[in-house]
């Protein structure tokens, strides 16, 4: 995973920041960053590659080599053009009294202590922070909703274990891991029981299924939200993001990897990648959970009707969208 641009009002009209994520299985990896490696060693002046330096020819020779594995790279970006500072204030008023607003003393004391610890954190966070932290949440639930569809299809024993390498931007690792830990992995817990996985018939989820939230083990205020079905209960979040790194991105090439890939997507979107460098972006994703956009906009109120008009990146990423690759297998869309 990786981020890029400053989540901070511009003084541009639109401005696209975004995080990003590559999903490498586990049994292509080795070579696929080898290839990665191969290809790119001519273009190393100090040992790394990095997207923003790179030529349109050459970011297109890196989307077209990935194409060539099931690899999967999905991005959750936001137009701070379009969030001034009065807007993301009040968003982040409102999602930080969210966390503890339906608790009670019914609930078991390590959920309300978490509930306690990530609204304090959330609403010490600096607005930027805050920005890329809730982009973050959305792109973690959504991508892992998306990921476990796909390989279950395909590589369902790659499902067993997740290893997580996190591009380490904030001030101090510290800084990074205690987001993930105080704020990020609460909220998106109580989100997949709110909203639970999507799961597949005939699929084999037997090196999933660990991961699953026993009904019974949730609190009343929670498992009110979800059926007797064992895959209802919501996910163990903090189980499968357990193994997570934030390495030198120097020495990891699938961080180097995510930043060519992401870097392709907020250019093009900024208008300054011509598109023969990103034009085969979208055949490395798959389409989005119920078609959101992979633009977010904070509403500060549920019923706000989202901004239309014309954006100067409408064009681009309407392209990128029609090429995502179907999430389902050729047997399962019902072809020959």
């Amino acid at each position: 995973m990786d981020e890029s641009g400053t989540f901070v009002p511009p003084r541009l009209p639109n401005r696209v920041s975004a995080v990003g994520a590559l999903v490498v299985p586990d049994a292509q990896a080795g070579a696929l960053f080898a290839e990665f490696e191969e290809l790119t060693r001519p273009w190393r002046s100090n040992g790394e590659v990095k997207g923003s330096a790179l030529s349109e020819i050459q970011i297109a020779g890196v989307i077209e080599f990935v194409g060539h594995y099931d690899a999967l790279f999905d991005v959750r970006g936001i137009d701070m053009g379009l969030h001034d500072p009065a807007r993301i204030q009040t968003f982040q008023d409102r999602q930080s009294a969210a966390i503890t607003a339906e608790m009670t003393e019914a609930h078991h004391p390590s959920w309300l202590e978490w509930g306690t610890v990530a609204e304090a954190r959330m609403r010490g966070l600096s607005p930027q922070l805050f920005v890329q932290c809730m982009i973050t949440i959305y792109l973690v639930m959504d991508l892992l909703q998306s990921a476990t569809l796909y390989y279950v299809q395909r590589l369902p024993e790659e499902l067993g274990d997740f290893h997580w390498f996190v591009d380490p931007k904030a001030s101090t690792r510290t800084e990074l891991e205690r987001l993930w830990t105080d704020v990020m992995l609460p909220m998106g817990q109580t989100q997949s029981t709110i909203e639970p996985f999507t799961t597949m018939e005939g699929c084999d989820y037997s090196f999933f299924e660990r991961y699953y939230i026993a009904r019974e083990a949730m609190p009343a205020g929670l498992a009110q939200h979800v059926s007797d079905s064992p895959r209802d209960g919501g996910i163990q979040l903090k189980d499968i993001m357990a193994d997570m790194t934030f390495p030198d991105s120097a020495a990891t090439p699938g961080l180097q990897l995510v930043d060519i890939l992401l870097s392709a997507f907020c250019r093009a979107l900024n208008g300054t990648l011509d598109e023969r460098g990103w034009s085969m972006l979208g055949r490395l994703m798959t389409g989005t959970q119920n078609n959101r956009s992979r633009l977010v906009f904070l509403r500060t109120h549920p019923e706000e009707v989202l901004p239309t008009g014309r954006r100067p990146y409408n064009r681009t990423l309407a392209q990128i969208e029609a090429l995502t690759r179907d999430i389902l297998t050729r047997n399962r869309r019902g072809r020959p």
